[in-house]
């Protein structure tokens, strides 16, 4: 049998390595030529440390730490284990990429997220805008956040239904940053962008619903320089999509000569882009039911953050269609109640 190697692939040195070993998450055998019994992330980074080679699978190792710091945080404020896809965002969420997680209403997005602002908050100190559609989510959220943290000194929000005097004291808290997780609906962050550009940068956005935000495409621009970036990079980012859609139309239509002024001002664009937002900036998330973007102006956030809106979709939902024909309705649906479990809504007919 063939047994591939793959150049420059080894988790740890960045050496060749044999296919049989990637699949089992192992560094190559020059880094690591005998495994360890127990094959988990921390046995081998450990037997990596004790021959002095320990390179970048100590990146994995801390990756793994920090997974299983925020595992236990998770259960220990809301009392219930990860399930497959929340494992899948909560790694990418400490990697510190910016994503969109994509995936139907009820599957826990919004727990995950709210247990993820309260975890970087308390464990590193972040500042945290928390932004949702309406204000009856914005007091959801709030309480919900609220639930997972040790302090609500931590947490501020604002909504128009507060009394004149709560409004001003808010007002006054957001406007010297005395906070460290804001929660407001995008109507907030356009009629006060002004107050938040000046308390910014913040090191985590998290855009429940956006649809919301895309609504008005100007919103685009504010996140990012909530996020740091300056008006410059991100005029540079949009003025690379649109040479970008230039250049797919001239593609498409034959325009040759088009084409080789356009590729050589991309490529112009991008080494611009490359030294503009050289430095690492915040972590934006953004949650969607459907992930079906409206024009363009949202691929800023590919050149910039390297993902795109409506880009993937989980769809993994544990729900089961099914019905009872009874002339007891009221005695069967103390029995599947029971059988249901903890949690629960019952809709009842008028």
């Amino acid at each position: 049998m063939i047994v591939p190697k793959y150049r420059w692939s080894c988790p740890n040195c960045g050496g060749p390595i044999s296919a049989e070993r990637l699949e089992k998450g192992l560094p190559c055998k020059l880094c690591l030529p005998e495994v360890p019994k127990n094959s988990d992330v921390k046995s081998i980074a450990e037997a990596l440390a004790s021959r002095g080679k320990l390179k970048g699978y100590a990146w994995l190792y801390q990756l793994n730490i920090d997974y299983e710091d925020f595992e236990n945080f998770f259960y220990e404020r809301t009392g219930y284990r990860f399930w497959s896809a929340q494992r899948g965002w909560a790694r990418r969420l400490l990697m510190l990429e910016s994503l969109e997680i994509v995936a139907p209403t009820g599957v826990g997005k919004t727990t995950l997220l709210s247990a993820y602002a309260a975890y970087v908050t308390e464990k590193r100190g972040w500042k945290v805008l928390y932004l949702v559609p309406t204000e009856n989510l914005a007091k959801q959220t709030y309480e919900r956040i609220r639930s997972l943290l040790n302090s609500e000194d931590f947490l501020l929000s604002y909504w128009s239904s507060m009394s004149k005097s709560k409004k001003e004291e808010v007002l006054k808290r957001i406007e010297s940053g005395e906070f460290n997780i804001l929660v407001v609906t995008t109507g907030f962050l356009q009629r006060r962008f002004d107050t938040l550009r000046r308390i910014s940068p913040f090191e985590l956005i998290i855009v429940d619903d956006v649809d919301s935000l895309l609504r008005q495409s100007k919103n685009i621009e504010r996140i990012l320089m909530l996020m740091g970036y300056d008006e410059d990079t991100i005029k540079t980012a949009l003025e690379l999509v649109n040479t970008k859609q230039k250049l797919f139309r001239s593609l498409a239509l034959g325009l040759e000569l088009k084409v080789e002024d356009l590729q050589k001002k991309v490529t112009e664009l991008e080494s611009k882009l490359r030294v503009l937002a050289s430095s690492p900036r915040g972590q934006l998330v953004i949650a969607s039911a459907t992930g079906r973007p409206r024009g363009i102006k949202h691929l800023v956030f590919r050149e910039l953050l390297g993902f795109e809106i409506g880009g993937t979709t989980d769809y993994m939902r544990n729900v089961m269609d099914s019905f009872i024909i009874t002339e007891r309705l009221l005695d069967e649906t103390i029995n599947v109640v029971k059988k249901m479990g903890r949690g629960g809504i019952i809709f009842v007919s008028q």
